[in-house]
């Protein structure tokens, strides 16, 4: 793992850049306390010097019990007082920064952060459109209202097998080839191995730093051609729709129909429908279960609730 020399800012004087590699402050001579932040210049090159190598693995610095100085890991004296190095001496923290270093295979993108006005203005917008739903949908007013009328239809598709064209990766064993050709089936992300990018440093705890490595899979698009083809096929569609429909007094049936050899019956449909007079002067048209239609009768009164775009609803 590479390793690049840190810098350091002299607590006592103010002076700043002031290499990893030394303890002591060269402007004012004050030696390097307990807790120095270390940081890294915006370029700083690979250390390959045997000596400061050997200095950046050796271990973070231990601090003096007496004068607080920083001193090598490998010292068993301090340099600046000469104390001997205590058994339990304390050592400047070892740590990973925070400010990750993403691989910059493609430029990034401007970031577009949002800002404390615009987040309230955006709050306050769907505030609104809370409101706007909530007058439309959930706040309602009541009327009384007659059963003017009650209506009913039901219907019956029919179907017909009927010529159909179609396209597909297959051609069904009863369809009629019109055309094919070679189109795109897939497109996929294939993983073709891993590469490694350095994506963090670690304060080593001496004025050095150690590059943290990441690694990232490598993928390669893959596209996959397939025979496309265009035919026809008969299918069953709705060639008639019967109905059967009425007002009050006739009982809901279901419409008489005949179907020939090449037809069948396909989907029933029904709607039941009372026709109310409200206490506001409008009339209403509202579309009921069968069951609960079957329960109201022309002239009946009934407690509705109305909400702002029309919907109408029976109060039980």
């Amino acid at each position: 793992m590479a390793i690049r020399e840190g810098r350091w800012d002299c607590p006592h004087c103010g002076s700043r850049g002031i290499f990893g590699r030394h303890k002591i402050c060269g402007n004012c001579g004050s030696p390097r306390p307990e807790g120095i932040a270390f940081y890294l210049a915006d370029i700083e090159e690979e250390v390959t010097e045997q000596s400061l190598l050997a200095t950046a693995k050796a271990g973070a610095d231990w601090i003096c019990d007496y004068c607080g100085a920083s001193n090598l890991a490998t010292a068993t004296d301090c340099k600046q007082c000469f104390a001997p190095k205590s058994a339990d001496a304390r050592t400047q923290a070892v740590r990973t920064l925070g400010a990750s270093r993403e691989p910059t295979a493609l430029p990034a993108l401007p970031a577009t952060g949002v800002s404390p006005r615009a987040f309230i203005a955006i709050a306050l917008v769907g505030l609104a459109l809370f409101a706007c739903a909530y007058f439309a949908f959930f706040r309602t007013s009541s009327e009384t209202a007659i059963v003017a009328d009650k209506g009913w239809e039901r219907t019956v598709e029919i179907l017909a097998l009927q010529p159909v064209q179609r396209e597909g990766w297959a051609l069904p064993d009863d369809a009629r080839l019109i055309s094919e050709r070679e189109a795109l089936y897939e497109t996929r992300q294939v993983k073709v191995g891993d590469r490694e990018y350095v994506c963090d440093q670690r304060d080593l705890g001496n004025g050095f730093f150690e590059d943290v490595y990441c690694t990232e899979p490598i993928y390669r698009e893959e596209t996959e051609y397939r025979t496309e083809y265009t035919y026809e096929l008969d299918e069953w569609q709705v060639i008639r729709t019967e109905a059967a429909n009425g007002v009050n007094g006739i009982t809901p049936f279901w419409p008489a129909f005949t179907l020939t050899t090449d037809e069948r019956q396909g989907e029933q449909g029904e709607r039941y429908t009372l026709t109310l007079d409200a206490s506001n002067g409008e009339r209403y048209s509202i579309g009921l279960p069968l069951s609960r239609w079957e329960q109201y009768a022309i002239g009946d009164t009934v407690n509705i609730e109305i909400n702002a775009i029309g919907g109408v609803s029976i109060r039980e």
